[in-house]
C-alpha cells in the first residue's frame, strides 16, 4: 500500500490511492497513524512538520476538534456519541479537550458559543 501526505488547507491529509484513510479513532497519534502506514512515529512526526510546520500531535487534535465542531453544528448525535465517534475514552475527557482547544464546552458551542 502506498500513501502520499497532501496538504489539505493547514493540515496534511493521508491519502491511499486518491482515498483519504479513514480512521474511527485518532487518539493515539503519532504511534497509530505511523502503525496504521507501516512507518516509524519518528518518520511520520518529521514529515507532518516538514509540510505543515506542526506536530503530528497538533495536526491530530486540529483534525478532532474540526470533526467535533463540524458533528456539534450539523448531527443531532449527543456529545456522548460525539465523544465515542472521535475515539475518547469518555465524555469527560472530550469535554475537557474541547474546553482546552476551544474556550467553551461541547454543549455550549452547540448552543451558539464560540
Amino acid at each position: 500500500m502506498k500513501y502520499n501526505i497532501k496538504r489539505n488547507g493547514d493540515l496534511p491529509v493521508l491519502y491511499d490511492s486518491g482515498n483519504i484513510v479513514k480512521r474511527t479513532s485518532w487518539r493515539n497519534s503519532e504511534i497509530q497513524v505511523a502503525g496504521m502506514l507501516h512507518l516509524t512515529p519518528t518518520y511520520v512526526a518529521n514529515v507532518v512538520k516538514q509540510v505543515t510546520g506542526s506536530t503530528a500531535g497538533d495536526c491530530i487534535s486540529e483534525i478532532l476538534i474540526r470533526k467535533a465542531k463540524s458533528l456539534l453544528r450539523t448531527s443531532t448525535l449527543s456529545v456522548q456519541e460525539i465523544s465515542d465517534r472521535l475515539g475518547f475514552q469518555n465524555q469527560s475527557h472530550f469535554g475537557t479537550f474541547f474546553r482546552r482547544s476551544v474556550g467553551v464546552g461541547p454543549k455550549a458551542f452547540r448552543t451558539g458559543g464560540e
